[in-house]
């Protein structure tokens, strides 16, 4: 087992292999590339982030030491709702050795959109336990812990990713490479060209999704409710903006980053970092860009949002995607549809 520390927080990670390899949470090392990685016996060593795998919210550490213990895992499909546990984390970053803690797996989901494989168990599960393991009876790694529903009378509800979505891909990971969710699996309809532009998106096939384009260029694509919004205001129950910022000069993905930070450093607002490096899904001819995906309020009224930053035939392209929380789930993939069926 072993700490790690990020300039904005601290978790939990275990070794695969003797080379320095090591599995944790994608939102313990968020976007940094270098890591402080802590051994049990105290030695402190600089991690590099390799790869992440987007859907499943785990990513590969590689650390510069060798002979180093390992956990080996294990087949999460052999998994059944009533067997036994062990979780093990650094629970509150508390000093000295990592927590233990069991329970029973409570139960087996499959999330719709990315067809990730998660584990519900009920062992007590804290801040600084994402990214450990979650054991079987026979030692081996089944899980890696991920999330926690947390809400008023919610108890033991902790997410693990399954072993068996990470382990096909750990060598891809360790190359640098991230792994991708699947791109939605709505069919397309209408095509859409934008005159100034050039750009074409796909509008989903029979989802009363339409377009409105404003005199700048900027175009949005909304779910009809019987008026056209002829502001750009964010008064729609699901949307998707592309505009094109052709003012200044062109910003680097890690000032995107800051502006973002400081955007959503406000109650009742988040912001994850999906990737760095690409856009993924890629997007033909996209080979950097920024993926963030965002909780907002704007005039009293709370979105999910995704947006995507990328820079290509010498113009910046920032499309934002966004939903009422309550229909985040029902719209994500008609959003997501137009989000990376954008082609140039």
């Amino acid at each position: 087992m072993v700490r790690i520390t990020t300039a904005t927080g601290a978790g939990t990670g275990f070794l695969v292999d003797p080379a320095g390899i090591i599995l944790t949470a994608g939102h313990v090392v968020k976007d940094a590339t270098v890591v402080t990685i802590e051994f049990s016996d105290g030695r402190k060593l600089e991690g590099t982030v390799k790869g992440r795998h987007l859907g499943g919210d785990v990513a590969v550490i590689s650390v510069g030491a060798s002979n180093l213990p390992v956990l080996k895992l294990g087949d999460s499909a052999a998994l059944r709702p009533g067997d036994n546990v062990i979780k093990i984390g650094y629970a509150l970053g508390l000093k000295g050795d990592p927590t233990v803690s069991t329970g029973i797996v409570s139960a087996l989901r499959t999330e719709a959109r990315t067809k990730v494989d998660y584990i519900q168990f009920d062992a007590q599960t804290n801040p600084g336990d994402s990214g450990g393991p979650v054991l079987n009876m026979q030692g081996n790694v089944v899980g890696i812990v991920v999330s926690k529903y947390v809400g008023a009378g919610v108890e033991g509800m902790a997410y693990a990713t399954a072993a068996n979505v990470v382990a096909p891909h750990i060598a891809k990971l360790v190359n640098g490479e991230n792994e991708c969710p699947p791109v939605p699996a709505v069919r397309q309809g209408q095509s859409y060209r934008n005159s100034t532009y050039g750009y074409t998106v796909a509008l989903p096939q029979g989802s009363e999704w339409h377009f409105y384009d404003y005199s700048d260029g900027t175009t949005l694509f909304y779910k009809y409710q019987g008026t056209i919004p002829a502001t750009k205001d964010y008064h729609v129950s699901a949307g998707v903006f592309i505009w094109v910022d052709n003012k200044g000069s062109y910003r680097t993905v890690d000032q995107y980053v800051d502006d973002w930070k400081q955007a959503y450093a406000v109650p009742g607002a988040s912001v994850t970092v999906l990737s760095r490096q690409l856009v993924c899904p890629p997007i033909p001819g996209v080979l950097i860009g920024l993926e963030i995906e965002a909780t907002t309020q704007v005039q009293r009224t709370p979105y999910r949002e995704r947006w995507l930053f990328f820079s290509i035939g010498g113009q910046r392209y920032i499309l934002q995607g966004l939903a009422w929380p309550e229909l985040w789930e029902e719209q994500e993939g008609f959003i997501d549809t137009i989000l990376y069926s954008i082609r140039f």
